[in-house]
């Protein structure tokens, strides 16, 4: 893209965060559908990447003995991967190549108390290859862009009215050119007695060191095609958007009925949905258009910017909540991770 559309001129980015976001004004493209197309920033030369072919089809051996060992868990993560199929962000790659290809080991997350996600898969980028070099150390990380989140929560919370909603799956919505999909193999079989199969992601992959720069630079570059029509709604998108959390404030019901339905509109055609949605006010009608169903129970207790928030109370929940897990001898290790670990409410 030619256009100026740089985020902050007097910004104070280093040179390679600078480099990253120039590399995205010159290449970042709208197709013909409304989805972002993006390009990899790389730092170094691509042919720095080495080969992972026998790393991840060992990785991958070993993850597929773990989800023999666990039904539920390979359904899960079966479901997710013949999705990224049937919506098109994942194909097979058959074409013939002189050079061995760089191929992403991928892992799960797991996290039952979450509502909505209680999978996650994982693409490591991380991972060595020959060279002693990963992918992610080729690649530039790109400035944080999004306002802080002390600034966010107060945005939110110093108006009367207040809305939450998640953005559904982010990273699925942007896509990377054909040229750099070559460093986005990645092995998958549904059955072990097939042949394992190099297939290519056609998204920004979670685990890419670019992954958070690129969600929310192009939600920016989104924004800045609607200042006009839909000042509200692209104001709340630059503004107030917190890594998938969408949290709307107000004075008044009307400017919040508006700044709601313009920010569904604009997320809609580019084919990005809104859910979980909550409110601290049953005033706010539904949106009969996108057929949106708030909560708004007293016992409703949702998460948002990293905290939990009683909707129709209106208040956050301040104290750390959890579900203490049966261990009869608790370690170190395992108190840390629980610590770590959100509940998802």
């Amino acid at each position: 893209m030619h256009e100026d559309t740089n985020i902050d001129e007097t910004s104070t980015h280093t040179e390679e965060e600078q480099s990253c976001e120039d590399q995205f004004v010159e290449n970042s493209r709208f197709d013909s559908y409304g989805r972002v197309q993006v390009r990899l920033p790389f730092k170094k030369l691509p042919n720095y990447i080495g080969n992972s072919l026998e790393i991840c089809r060992r990785r991958f051996l070993s993850l597929e003995r773990r989800l023999e060992r666990d039904s539920t868990l390979k359904s899960m993560y079966e479901a997710i991967m013949q999705e990224y199929v049937s919506l098109g962000h994942m194909s097979p790659y058959n074409k013939s190549s002189n050079t061995s290809p760089y191929i992403i080991p991928h892992h799960c997350i797991l996290n039952p108390p979450s509502s909505s996600t209680k999978l996650r898969v994982v693409f490591d980028a991380v991972a060595r290859t020959s060279s002693n070099h990963s992918l992610n150390d080729i690649l530039m990380v790109g400035p944080t862009i999004q306002q802080d989140l002390i600034t966010t929560l107060f945005s939110f919370r110093l108006n009367k009215y207040a809305l939450t909603a998640d953005t559904s799956n982010v990273y699925w919505q942007f896509r990377i050119e054909e040229p750099d999909r070559r460093f986005q193999f990645v092995l998958w079989r549904s059955y072990t007695v097939d042949y394992i199969k190099v297939s290519q992601l056609m998204i920004v992959t979670y685990g890419s060191s670019a992954a958070s720069f690129f969600a929310n630079r192009c939600l920016f570059l989104i924004t800045d095609r609607y200042k006009t029509p839909h000042p509200s709604g692209s104001e709340v998108l630059r503004q107030d958007l917190y890594v998938d959390d969408v949290p709307i404030g107000a004075d008044n019901i009307e400017t919040l009925a508006l700044k709601r339905d313009e920010l569904i509109q604009i997320l809609k055609w580019h084919g990005i949905e809104l859910t979980k949605w909550n409110i601290n006010h049953a005033l706010l009608t539904p949106n009969d258009d996108t057929k949106i169903i708030i909560n708004t129970s007293d016992n409703d207790v949702t998460k948002t910017l990293g905290m939990s928030w009683k909707p129709l109370e209106d208040y956050l929940i301040l104290f750390y909540r959890c579900e203490l897990p049966d261990v009869t001898n608790p370690t170190k290790i395992s108190i840390l991770w629980l610590m770590s670990k959100e509940e998802d409410q």
